[in-house]
């Protein structure tokens, strides 16, 4: 059930990782929310959700409101044509054109080609991919906008963020994102108070790695290249080593 850039297999190590480190907070964010693979598994009783992309917080949007991903239509989007993948990028804003643009797409990539090169019988992984969302946009305050525009923690707050890793390129139709300005926002947080966590490759030096763990990266076809992901973490519950 890939996702660019998501967390589909660390996201309840992640989220344990968090909530062992800060059991209570007055409210949980997550800026960089994608698929929701970390928030489902966050207990806080106040969270708070947002992405950059719109047509992506369009389908949590929907899905909050009732919106569900048949078989049928979860099938039909790994079977999908070139001429049927090309009419959804052009189509209206809506749940179904989210769920095409990612999981219709090479490498689940915000329409970055369509791939219908792979078999019909496979699991319906459209579905669990809303299936997923489902499990947090119910119980979530969801937000559509820039991490730095949506995202207002406090003090004793703690802030989960996976943004796009350095070197690497965005979505389409999101902003050029700034690791450095990133950072430096992170960083900002934390002096104040707020309890931040970063997943990345790497992370200035007065960060602090709360989690590593060697992941294959899933979502390609024809090599599965380990890397070494990391949690970052800074805030009033640093840890002296």
């Amino acid at each position: 059930m890939g996702y660019m850039g998501g967390k589909h297999r660390l996201g309840k190590l992640i989220a344990a990782t968090i909530q062992e480190l800060v059991p209570t907070c007055n409210r949980y964010w997550e800026p960089f929310v994608g698929s929701g693979a970390v928030t489902e598994y966050i207990t806080h009783p106040n969270i708070t959700v947002s992405d950059a992309h719109p047509d992506l917080i369009l389908l949590w949007q929907e899905i909050r409101d009732g919106w569900v991903c048949t078989d049928e239509f979860g099938h039909a989007v790994w079977q999908i044509t070139k001429d049927e993948y090309a009419a959804w990028r052009n189509a209206a804003p809506s749940a179904e054109r989210t769920v095409v643009g990612f999981q219709g797409s090479y490498r689940r990539k915000w329409f970055a080609g369509c791939d219908n090169q792979r078999l019909s019988e496979r699991r319906n992984f459209s579905k669990l991919f809303c299936a997923k969302i489902a499990k947090s946009a119910l119980r979530a305050q969801i937000l559509c906008g820039s991490y730095s525009d949506v995202c207002r923690p406090a003090a004793g707050d703690v802030i989960y963020c996976d943004p796009p890793y350095a070197g690497t390129t965005a979505f389409k139709g999101t902003f050029k994102f700034d690791s450095a300005v990133f950072w430096q926002w992170c960083t900002g947080l934390a002096d104040q108070g707020v309890h931040v966590f970063a997943s990345e490759l790497q992370a200035p030096d007065s960060w602090q790695t709360v989690f590593e763990k060697q992941h294959q990266n899933s979502l390609a076809r024809t090599s599965k290249r380990n890397q070494n992901e990391k949690l970052f973490y800074r805030g009033p519950a640093w840890m002296q080593t």
